[in-house]
């Protein structure tokens, strides 16, 4: 039976749906054409961890592709090695691994420091500050900061300690 065939069998005994077939389909041609030789290509029980890790270093080091697609290309390959050819290979075959991994990006919050929201408040009058907040009622808006500043909730704003608060009053 062909490779496609036992991936689709494999696919169908799991329930997966129809776009993870394709993509992890699309993820071992890639990890088999990266592994041709000249115009031959090599079956997956040709091929071990070694060749797995170097494909997804590749995957994150040349490509620079993000840390989800990379892990997306590494599912399809566990797939590949522990549904679809297991019976030829063993359980065993594809190992242990250490490819290079694709970093995350670090995410810092974007917030006004207390100065610029000074800044913005001092432009500011108080029916403003209520609008954007949602407030229809000055009265709302002032008992909505107070129950924020309460020490049980222990919300830290860049408002806290801002003299330029006494706008509301």
């Amino acid at each position: 039976m062909r490779l496609i065939e036992r991936f689709n069998n494999a696919i169908a005994r799991r329930r997966l749906a129809q776009r993870t077939r394709e993509c992890y389909w699309g993820w071992i041609v890639e990890f088999l054409k990266f592994h041709r030789t000249a115009d031959t290509w090599r079956q997956p029980r040709e091929l071990n961890e070694t060749h797995v890790e170097a494909f997804l270093t590749h995957l994150a080091v040349q490509k620079k592709v993000s840390a989800s697609t990379q892990n997306q290309a590494l599912c399809a390959l566990v797939f590949l090695y522990k549904q679809v050819v297991v019976d030829e290979v063993g359980e065993k075959h594809l190992g242990r691994f250490e490819a290079e991994r694709a970093r995350r990006p670090v995410r810092v919050p974007t917030v006004l420091s207390q100065p610029e929201v000074a800044r913005l408040l001092a432009t500011m009058r108080a029916g403003s500050v209520q609008r954007l907040l949602g407030h229809s009622h000055l009265e709302t808006t002032m008992v909505y900061t107070h129950v924020m500043n309460k020490p049980s909730i222990a919300v830290r704003s860049p408002l806290d300690g801002l003299e330029c608060l006494a706008i509301a009053n």
